[in-house]
């Protein structure tokens, strides 16, 4: 995806992104897919790979701009800034290049908010918050829906074998074994 995006392959850009959506809503389920080497932190974490991303974004965000008619736009520095808060953000929630451009695409057509005639960096800002908090909600969704699934199944539910102890053994050791026991216990719940 970041050698399209540096190619500037806006047709291979957006035929590769149709595959997060279906009927043009993103599924975020196929978005978390997209394996940790291949997400902004990662990529990002090297001076050279932090280049390429900082590149493709300030790129991105030129596109995107010159589609949208405002009398005080972005200049080249602001935008700078942006991709430069994007990855810096990227942490918090693990982003990937794929979030940010399915994001643009969103932007563009108004769908995080009616864009007037301004754009600035904290309006931006504004803007991308309203999709990480979908994409989290998502996420949510997504975990509960992994619960109920494991409930009906029946995991998480079976009874425990009582542990049997011998007296002379090390209590430490004991201690381990005891809370290794509970924690798996309390990863199935």
């Amino acid at each position: 995806m970041l050698q399209k995006t540096l190619a500037g392959d806006k047709t291979a850009i957006s035929l590769y992104l149709s595959r997060f959506k279906e009927r043009n809503i993103i599924q975020f389920n196929k978005v978390f897919e997209i394996s940790l080497a291949d997400r902004l932190p990662e990529m990002a974490s090297t001076e050279q790979g932090r280049y390429e991303v900082l590149i493709a974004l300030t790129a991105s965000l030129k596109s995107l701009f010159s589609n949208i008619n405002l009398r005080v736009g972005l200049n080249e520095d602001q935008m700078i800034e942006i991709a430069e808060q994007i990855i810096d953000q990227s942490h918090e929630d693990n982003l990937a290049l794929e979030d940010v451009l399915l994001f643009f695409q969103k932007f563009l057509v108004g769908e995080y908010g009616k864009i007037y005639d301004r754009m600035d960096i904290p309006t931006f800002f504004e803007f991308f918050e309203k999709y990480r908090q979908q994409r989290h909600e998502a996420i949510l969704a997504i975990r509960e829906e992994q619960h109920s699934q494991y409930k009906v199944m029946g995991m998480g539910n079976e009874p425990r074998n009582p542990i049997e102890l011998d007296r002379d053994a090390d209590p430490q050791a004991i201690l381990g074994l005891m809370q290794t026991y509970y924690e798996k216990g309390d990863e199935l719940d």
